[in-house]
């Protein structure tokens, strides 16, 4: 849904984000989060990697999680 369906994408954000216009939404959207997903609605794990280690530096901490941890890459079954 995300890099499928950016309109709708949009509109959520919108709702969390309801000071912005639909424009300032829909840049944020291109800028922060669409470049960040695969096209089949995945997070991109690389990014997640380097994202997770970045902060993890920036608090001064030991990166314990990998991106393959952090994202849900597969649906689970109940």
């Amino acid at each position: 849904m995300i890099r499928n369906d950016p309109d709708t994408t949009v509109r959520h954000m919108q709702t969390f984000l309801g000071g912005h216009t639909a424009d300032e939404v829909r840049a944020h959207y291109d800028t922060f989060i669409a470049p960040h997903f695969t096209t089949d609605g995945q997070a991109d794990l690389t990014v997640g990697a380097a994202a997770i280690t970045a902060v993890a530096a920036e608090l001064g901490v030991p990166a314990t999680v990998t991106a393959a941890e952090f994202y849900r890459t597969a649906a689970t079954t109940p």
